[in-house]
């Protein structure tokens, strides 16, 4: 079945709708041609389940960050959605899928030769899960300490050029303590 096709061409009419961001479908693509069509070639999508996809994310596990596991594990969760939204699933089979556990955020500061700005930035990712490109773009106009959160509503791309979030569910309220 074409089903990742008919989900990618759905990805890019949101992209031309400003819904998403093209550089997100172009790691969806990425994800989909190294990933999820070697490990799902063989399975029915009426039979796609969740051991499918905890199975993937522990054999990659092993050979990649917790980062882009996690970013695998979003662009399936993102297919999964899309297949229950056009009523092909009942249920999203991506939920409930165990995902590595980063290294300790103390430990991966003492060793990151980026000096301070980048402990920093990977502190407040470690705490907030906020995405590198939100913080990238934080300012302290979207910081409000007394109230003890951040709002995000904008974002940066790997050319440092400032924008809105990914989705419009990105904008949203974080909470610091």
């Amino acid at each position: 079945d074409a089903f990742i096709p008919r989900w990618l061409e759905h990805l890019e009419t949101r992209a031309h709708d400003g819904h998403i961001k093209m550089t997100t479908i172009d790691d969806y693509r990425s994800h989909v041609r190294n990933y999820l069509l070697p490990a799902f070639t063989d399975v029915q999508i009426r039979n796609f389940h969740k051991s499918h996809i905890q199975n993937l994310i522990d054999g990659v596990k092993a050979e990649r960050s917790p980062k882009t596991v996690a970013n695998i594990s979003g662009t399936i969760s993102s297919f999964c959605k899309w297949l229950v939204d056009q009523e092909i699933l009942l249920h999203d089979p991506s939920a409930g899928v165990v995902l590595p556990v980063p290294e300790d955020v103390d430990n991966l500061e003492s060793n990151t030769p980026m000096g301070l700005r980048g402990q920093i930035m990977i502190a407040v990712a470690a705490t907030t899960g906020m995405r590198i490109g939100e913080i990238r773009a934080l300012s302290w106009d979207c910081v409000d300490l007394d109230r003890g959160e951040i709002r995000i509503n904008k974002d940066a791309d790997r050319h440092q050029t400032i924008g809105k979030p990914k989705t419009r569910q990105a904008r949203r309220i974080v909470p610091i303590n």
